[in-house]
């Protein structure tokens, strides 16, 4: 296999040491209802087949001088992924640690710190970052928080609590250890 092409599960991509950078000339976040809710059916979908590996696309990068890594294409499903996971970690956080137990709840120990960084929108980054501490969603709304980004986790969290089909301990499992991502790295040129 060729050395530029890495294929991570998402648990790797997500707690690996890599920064990830989302450079200015990326869009704005901007999945809705649609792209999530296909995302997390799609990984629903192939948990049921009992599929040993699910291949949810490409994350095209460029190794910077300082070693961070530059998101050129698969900025959406990666911001998508890092809410997934900033949800259901701070799910875990919100129960009852005396009630919840390990078979409910999906082990989210192993996401520690968020590795995407939106290099000229401080206000998509801010409210990374706000979502990490847990602050209420109805305290993110206005001018200093990103209102998409804002909006996905709102979706995730309203997907997420119709799942019906799988447990959320069995779909927060599949989806970071069964669902790989294949990171392409670009030469310089």
């Amino acid at each position: 296999m060729n050395k530029d092409i890495t294929e991570l599960s998402i648990k790797q991509l997500l707690s690996s040491g890599d920064a990830y950078i989302i450079p200015m000339y990326q869009r704005n976040y901007a999945w809705g209802e649609g792209e999530i809710t296909q995302l997390v059916q799609d990984v629903v979908d192939y948990q049921k087949k009992k599929n040993k590996r699910y291949y949810i696309g490409t994350l095209v990068v460029y190794k910077r001088k300082n070693g961070s890594l530059e998101v050129i294409d698969g900025q959406q499903r990666f911001t998508t992924l890092s809410l997934l996971a900033t949800y259901l970690k701070n799910l875990c956080f919100s129960s009852d640690s005396t009630t919840a137990s390990s078979k409910v709840m999906p082990n989210m120990g192993w996401y520690e710190k968020l590795n995407i960084d939106f290099e000229s929108r401080p206000k998509s980054t801010d409210t990374f970052a706000a979502l990490n501490q847990r602050i209420a969603l109805h305290n993110l709304n206005g001018e200093n928080y990103n209102e998409g980004i804002v909006n996905g986790y709102s979706l995730i969290q309203k997907i997420l609590k119709q799942l019906r089909v799988v447990s959320l301990k069995s779909f927060a499992d599949y989806l970071f250890n069964n669902v790989q991502i294949m990171q392409v790295e670009v030469p310089e040129d």
